[in-house]
């Protein structure tokens, strides 16, 4: 691949990840309860002891945040800064990566990939660990394909090994990869048994493996009881239901991995069964062209499925970034393989294919737009605070709690100022009792931060006002992977319209069975949010 193309798309996909980071948007739930952390405490505190509302993040990546928002102060793009430092490197070591390993069309097509991927584009600026995951994980093949490929001492050796015990602490995915790289090279001496990888395997691959059980051990203490319970429960989807059948076990299995192409939180294509095929063939393209590579590349995979099939780590959603980069590989070794025989007979056909296979990540790039965002709550609260008036009453609904502490202070909303609401993980109707005693005021805000989960209570809320009372305002903010936020203004001081229904008449869908939606402390104490109060002081 010529070097100077290779450079113009490093710097379009460097671009793009600074536009993320610089454009406007604010924190998602997660991200708030992690800056949350970060304000309050001390580094020391941070790698130390659990965190507060259930969250749990390396403790290296905790100590480098909470650095830059001393340096930078307490905002989205100091919190944001380490991830977008990483995201940087990353584009230089996929491209790298790419070329070491591929041939042909493949090359492109793959840097072409990564530069345009929803999910590395969006974790380069979010403070979450989800993006420094998939770096360190294109790091550490590519560190794994060196032990392959070029002779090293045994210093060399030893410091390839310490690279993982040093991973560990920004990365608690590096766990699975490493494991996955470690068992891909005992496959490959196994074969060919070469002198470069049986010195590998010797030296370096024993600390991977002390590194990876460092970081199981480093997972678990990290988390509380009510943690480690919300998170089983939370991620469950995951996993290969129980008890396991042969009937739904392939569907499953094909399902998991679709979604890594298709999944909100992952790449989003359109028809992303089409890249799945397409990643199969590039393992199988791979195999025939060098069976040590196809290892490296479909390795972390093959590993986390296996892990999800025995219910130890869920093949979901985000935590599942950290395949992309070997995703996309796949895919676009599968491509590349069409598109190069095409090419045999025909220069253009060549072109052409591998054109048309980065149509559907163009399209998913589009749609979703840069910067992308989980949750922008800025345009929510500057409309209530320029049509707030006195007197006024302001409902947040239970998942909105976070983001009415961290930015409701901003726009003139204290906490004292606004109403939670109730939470319910089985029961629709409590959502409606709960407005009951807003009937008869002429003005209320009903602010709603909603997740698929949440959907149900929301929108019987929604019927149940509407039939209650009169709306007189509202702005949605549309989400790139949830619902929308939105904020309504009700008037219920219409009594005709307030004897036509009642919350314990009023017709409401069942919750649904799963996911359930989460009723976590999102307020939390002062000695929850903050360990050097202590319990008695904050009562």
């Amino acid at each position: 691949m010529n070097k100077r193309v290779l450079m113009l798309l490093v710097l379009l996909g460097a671009a793009l990840r600074l536009w993320q980071w610089a454009g406007d948007g604010t924190l998602w739930l997660d991200e708030i309860a992690i800056a949350r952390n970060v304000e309050a405490r001390s580094i020391g505190e941070l790698v130390t002891k659990p965190l507060a509302f259930d969250q749990v993040a390396p403790p290296g990546f905790l100590a480098v945040v909470k650095l830059s928002t001393l340096a930078f102060g307490n905002n989205e793009r100091a919190l944001w800064l380490f991830p977008l430092m990483i995201g940087l490197a990353g584009l230089v070591l996929f491209a790298s990566l790419a070329m070491r390993i591929l041939r042909g069309w493949a090359v492109p097509i793959a840097v072409v990939l990564f530069v345009v991927a929803l999910a590395p584009i969006r974790y380069s600026a979010e403070a979450k660990q989800y993006g420094i995951d998939a770096v360190v994980a294109v790091a550490l093949t590519l560190l794994a394909f060196d032990l392959r490929t070029r002779d090293r001492s045994i210093g060399s050796l030893l410091l390839a090994g310490a690279a993982g015990l040093a991973v560990i602490v920004f990365s608690q995915a590096s766990a699975i990869v490493m494991a996955a790289l470690g068992g891909a090279l005992a496959v490959a001496w196994l074969m060919e048994r070469d002198a470069r990888t049986r010195r590998a395997m010797l030296v370096t691959v024993p600390l991977w493996a002390i590194a990876s059980l460092l970081a199981v051990w480093m997972g678990e203490r990290s988390m509380t009881p009510s943690t480690r319970a919300f998170m089983e429960d939370f991620w469950r989807g995951g996993f290969l239901p129980l008890p396991p059948r042969i009937m739904t076990a392939g569907p499953w299995l094909w399902e998991r991995f679709v979604s890594l192409f298709g999944d909100g939180w992952t790449l989003h294509y359109p028809l992303p069964w089409i890249f799945a095929l397409l990643a199969i063939l590039g393992i199988i393209a791979l195999w025939r062209q060098r069976r040590d590579v196809a290892l490296l590349v479909a390795s972390p995979m093959v590993v986390t499925l296996i892990a999800a099939i025995a219910q130890q780590y869920p093949f979901r959603q985000r935590l599942i970034v950290f395949l992309i980069p070997s995703a996309l590989l796949s895919a676009a070794a599968g491509a590349g393989w069409i598109a190069d025989l095409a090419g045999r007979r025909n220069d253009i056909a060549g072109a052409v294919i591998a054109a048309a296979t980065l149509i559907l990540p163009a399209m998913a790039l589009v749609k979703s737009g840069v910067p992308s965002r989980v949750d922008n709550y800025r345009p929510i609260y500057a409309h209530l605070q320029a049509n707030r008036r006195p007197g006024d009453a302001v409902y947040v609904m239970f998942l909105g709690n976070s983001s009415a502490i961290y930015y409701g202070p901003r726009y003139g909303l204290q906490r004292d100022e606004y109403h939670l609401g109730a939470c319910d993980r089985d029961d629709t109707r409590t959502y409606l009792r709960d407005l009951d005693r807003f009937r008869g005021r002429p003005r209320l805000w009903m602010l709603f931060r909603s997740a698929p989960a949440h959907r149900v209570p929301r929108e019987a809320m929604r019927e149940y006002l509407a039939a209650i009372g009169i709306r007189r305002d509202s702005l949605f903010v549309p989400s790139s992977v949830s619902e929308p936020i939105l904020i309504e203004l009700y008037d219920l001081s219409d009594g005709n319209r307030l004897n036509a229904a009642s919350a314990e008449t009023f017709p409401v869908a069942k919750m649904l069975p799963y996911p359930k939606p989460g009723c976590r402390d999102w307020g939390g104490d002062a000695a929850a949010y903050n360990p050097r109060v202590s319990s008695k002081e904050s009562r």
